[in-house]
């Protein structure tokens, strides 16, 4: 006698139309943005999620153009959103509870954005490889980005980091009890 397994709906399952519209982040983020942008949808022109800032690293010509391609543009860095109003550009990364690596990742975007902007756009080998179609070319030159931590908590020395970093940080009340396994 065979048993059929037992299917069980995760919450990656469940929620795999929100993971296509919001890649890059995990589930519990996603929850936390929902929320955030149910109340702020309006506050920006533009959203634009998991953005590819840096060089990345090549491999070099030795490779295929595919493989360096894919090389590059999976080694880059990812904001989970970058905001427009108006040509003001806003990094945004979302987090549940952040520690002190959130505002580094957020400098490190800051520094990368800059970098973009003070080149005039992507490293010519981007240009030339494809890999600058993960990058959406209308976004506004903004050559002084601002930055946005969106969580469900934060502790105070946070907030400490987050004020003299010129971090602006909003905690957004986040249920998650969504995510428990259905059926256990």
């Amino acid at each position: 006698m065979s048993t059929s397994p037992t299917t069980v709906d995760g919450p990656a399952i469940r929620m795999q139309a929100d993971r296509l519209r919001f890649p890059g982040m995990q589930v519990r983020e996603i929850l936390i943005w929902k929320n955030w942008l149910y109340q702020n949808s309006t506050r920006f022109d533009r959203y634009e999620y998991n953005v590819r800032l840096g060089d990345g690293v090549d491999p070099g010509s030795a490779y295929p153009d595919s493989s360096r391609r894919m090389w590059i543009a999976n080694s880059m860095k990812r904001v989970d959103v970058v905001s427009v109003k108006g040509g003001h550009v806003t990094l945004i990364e979302v987090e549940e509870n952040p520690g002190l690596t959130a505002f580094g990742q957020l400098a490190g975007y800051q520094t990368l954005w800059r970098n973009r902007v003070q080149a005039g756009g992507p490293p010519a080998v981007h240009s030339s490889l494809g890999v600058d179609n993960f990058f959406p070319t209308d976004l506004p030159s903004d050559p002084d980005p601002g930055l946005l931590l969106v969580c469900a908590r934060v502790g105070n020395d946070a907030l400490a980091v987050a004020k003299a970093a010129g971090v602006a940080v909003e905690v957004v009340a986040t249920d998650f009890s969504s995510l428990k396994v259905q059926g256990r």
